[in-house]
């Protein structure tokens, strides 16, 4: 799941092409079959984007952010095989404790924004829906692993990051679904609404994975800013 925060500002008397910047924060999961695998990450986005009014009540949105999305304590077998040593070594008596997943990335969603028509008043219903198109450009597991040292009196714990780059898939396409509320003010307007991301694609790239076909999803709540 994800948080997400946007601004914007607008004249509806005036051009009806707007510009606003996005800064928020969030929460994503990985899934298999809508069945949430580990535990939610808490996540950042920021990015900017440019509104084009086609009628009173119908605008469409796109954007360009950087978003973080993934998940923490999921399960090592989604990126290593069964005798990999990334997942301990015995003889070491090295084990591993937890596997965390940060993906960064890129996302252009473009969405239409829909509120009643010829509604009056200041603060408007909006319902927002489109896909979103998204890049991976960096993927890290975090690793924590402990070492039980015998006769010491305290294990040792270590953090490692490894790259994952190449075990998902890089391009991937999602629809955006969600509720928001445009609120009308001078000298800028705002709007404030929660979406939910749901990935098409598998996020999956990696033969030896134990589920081929696990993918991420984001919830976020937004406030945007409009110029």
């Amino acid at each position: 799941m994800v948080i997400y925060a946007p601004l914007t500002a607008q004249d509806d008397s005036a051009s009806p092409i707007r510009y606003g910047v996005k800064v928020g924060f969030g929460s994503s999961s990985l899934a298999v079959d809508y069945q949430q695998l580990g535990q939610a990450r808490t996540t950042i986005s920021i990015g900017a984007f440019a509104q084009c009014r086609l009628f009173n009540w119908f605008d469409i949105n796109a954007e360009l952010n950087y978003s973080q999305a993934g998940g923490t304590n999921v399960n090592p077998r989604l990126f290593y095989f069964k005798e990999s040593p990334m997942l301990g070594i015995p003889e070491l008596n090295k084990s591993l404790e937890r596997t965390d997943l940060l993906m960064h990335r890129v996302e252009l969603p473009v969405t239409a924004h829909i509120s009643p028509i010829d509604f009056q008043g200041s603060i408007k219903p909006v319902l927002i829906i489109g896909p979103s198109l998204g890049y991976t450009v960096r993927a890290n597991a975090i690793n924590y692993y402990r070492w039980d040292f015998e006769g010491a009196p305290n294990d040792l714990l270590t953090v490692t990051q490894d790259n994952l780059k190449k075990k998902l898939n890089a391009l991937d396409v999602a629809g955006v679904f969600g509720l928001g509320f445009d609120v009308t003010a001078k000298p800028v307007s705002f709007t404030l609404g929660i979406t939910y991301r749901m990935s098409f694609t598998e996020t999956n790239n990696y033969m030896y994975s134990l589920y081929q076909n696990y993918t991420y999803n984001i919830t976020q709540v937004f406030l945007a800013v409009k110029f």
